[in-house]
């Protein structure tokens, strides 16, 4: 088969110069000389300039996080390039967060050209969670590609991310049921107290304690000194409290995606001349729990 298809072809080529032969002839005889020997045909290129796109300005500024959320971080970025706008490539402008071994994927879109300059503004964001760690070392770094040379520009600057301070707590009182006059080491029924971190704070968290008055005497108290706080560990082996002041059990709040502390009351020591009432510590004496700035 493959014979037959090479005969074939050399068979066509001999009658295609044969014909050209003959024809040439009649056309000689009848004083045509048909196409010249050569011909000229207009040729264009667009070349691009060897300019590199190059970085104007930003409105980047320091963030502040959500509250057991995220913080979508908004700002312009401005971009220029002497060949002129047309020769940035809109689609290839990006952005992203990065601290050490954090990196955060962020977004860019064209916004509109300048009027005046070959420059270019472009609408940027990046979504942060809310713990994110607080830090004045978070870098942005921004690109942009040229159609001209094909380079990617990149940009890169330093911002502050603000300290967070947030907490929700898992339950509003801390209860210990009935107790014995003269008792000793009672856990709180409500524990654990859990401590959500809702921000990006990671310092201690403080516990300040209020005497607990009587419902039927209010002259009958039992001191804020007789109770103990750990969010370490169950039991009665933590800090005691005293009135007024600020307990810090030890160890910082957790920060992370849901990150909490359990925090464990106790009744350490009931004195034995204690009268019988119904204690508690409400309103502008109540207990707080906050983070120790």
């Amino acid at each position: 088969m493959e014979k037959k298809l090479v005969y074939f072809s050399i068979s066509l080529l001999i009658i295609s110069l044969m014909a050209v032969t003959v024809s040439a002839s009649i056309f000689d005889k009848l004083g045509i000389t048909g196409m010249g020997s050569s011909q000229t045909h207009t040729v264009t290129a667009g070349v691009k300039g060897s300019a590199q796109a190059y970085y104007v300005s930003d409105t980047m500024a320091s963030v502040t996080l959500t509250e057991f959320g995220n913080a979508v971080v908004t700002f312009n970025i401005v971009w220029g390039d002497s060949n002129g706008v047309d020769d940035l490539n809109d689609g290839s402008a990006d952005v992203f967060f990065y601290r050490g071994g954090t990196t955060i994927d962020g977004s860019c879109s064209w916004v509109s050209d300048s009027e005046t300059d070959p420059e270019a503004t472009y609408s940027c964001s990046v979504t942060m969670p809310y713990y994110s760690i607080a830090a004045a070392d978070w870098n942005l770094n921004a690109t942009i590609t040229d159609y001209g040379n094909l380079t990617a520009v990149v940009h890169t600057e330093a911002f502050t991310v603000n300290q967070l301070q947030s907490l929700n707590l898992s339950v509003t009182a801390v209860t210990f049921g009935t107790l014995d006059a003269g008792s000793e080491n009672n856990s709180a029924t409500s524990n654990p107290l859990v401590i959500y971190n809702g921000g990006n704070w990671n310092g201690p968290i403080k516990v300040t304690a209020k005497d607990l008055t009587g419902a039927s005497n209010p002259a009958n108290y039992i001191g804020a000194d007789s109770f103990k706080v750990d969010y370490q560990s169950t039991g009665c082996d933590g800090a005691w409290l005293s009135l007024n002041a600020e307990t810090i059990p030890g160890g910082n709040a957790t920060v992370g995606n849901g990150a909490s502390n359990n925090a464990d009351f106790c009744a350490a020591l009931i004195a034995t001349q204690t009268p019988t009432d119904t204690y508690s510590a409400t309103g502008g004496n109540s207990w707080t729990v906050a983070y120790a700035a």
